[in-house]
């Protein structure tokens, strides 16, 4: 069987980086998916530049989650990929990627850039670049911990007949996803080529802090957690506290509901396992380097 790669994409109103991130997509061996979630600027608008490309729209608006959904139902391939429309590939890279079929999940390294003109490098990528780089002395931690959807190709078999899908929320709808393939992958690989740029602004929905974003953040906090400890893995939760700190400025009675939750079911607050890691990552690469 002739290897597929489908390439799932949410659109929002954003056709102008879309068609950035679109004309970076080798068009041999990949199915390229487009959701517009609902927008009031049609992503079809750009299908006479991109003829090749599957353009899909949700009949309601049910965020990035929900059009990852859709457009895993309509995938085809052998093999799995996401992307940002705001993000970009690395075209040759992603052209020459050598797919291992008997990897469930194959990790790489993302790259970042600033949104700004000068396009600098950005810093959103450094702690899933860790990851891949620690895998062969720490090729667990990658599993449960690589939260976004991207730099990644996964089997497609894996995904659909595990029914792993996405949150449908407006924010953190994509960490419980990764971790249950993660959790679900037989066999997992990491190289070292980077395929994917992540672009890094301030206006995102990853830095929006509001009691909606802080509230449903910390709810996927809860369910990753409860996912861990029911799979065997409770050493892998993470801590609540950035989230229930940010909530006490925010909304007071929201801070104190997640802080007696978190205490009750027995879940990290202030420190975990993976900020333990992290610092002796770091600690290590400074000792190398000297």
């Amino acid at each position: 069987m002739q290897q597929l790669t489908s390439v799932i994409i949410p659109s929002f109103n954003s056709n102008k980086k879309l068609a950035r991130l679109l004309a970076t997509i080798p068009k041999n061996g990949f199915e390229v998916i487009v959701v517009d979630d609902n927008g009031e600027e049609p992503a079809a608008l750009l299908e006479p530049l991109f003829p090749h490309v599957h353009f899909y729209l949700n009949e309601r608006k049910r965020g990035a989650g929900g059009a990852r959904n859709t457009g895993l139902l309509y995938a085809t391939g052998t093999h799995l990929t996401f992307a940002d429309s705001d993000d970009l590939f690395i075209t040759n890279n992603l052209k020459n990627i050598a797919i291992e079929n008997d990897a469930d999940i194959t990790y790489f390294p993302p790259d970042s850039f600033l949104e700004d003109a000068t396009h600098h490098q950005g810093n959103r990528h450094i702690k899933f670049k860790q990851l891949v780089d620690h895998f062969e002395s720490d090729s667990q931690s990658i599993r449960f911990h690589f939260y976004p959807p991207y730099s990644k190709i996964y089997r497609a078999d894996l995904i659909i007949n595990n029914d792993i899908f996405f949150d449908e929320t407006l924010h953190a709808n994509d960490i419980c996803f990764s971790l249950k393939a993660g959790i679900l992958a037989k066999n997992i690989i990491a190289q070292k080529t980077t395929f994917y740029k992540i672009e890094q602004g301030t206006t995102s929905l990853t830095q929006e802090l509001t009691r909606i974003s802080v509230a449903q953040r910390l709810e996927a906090i809860e369910r990753f957690n409860v996912i861990l400890e029911n799979s065997g893995y409770k050493e892998h939760q993470i801590s609540s506290y950035f989230y229930i700190s940010k909530a006490f400025t925010i909304s007071p009675s929201l801070a104190f509901k997640h802080l007696i939750k978190t205490i009750k079911n027995n879940h990290p607050l202030f420190i975990d396992k993976k900020t333990i890691n992290s610092i002796k990552n770091l600690i290590s690469s400074t000792l190398n380097k000297h």
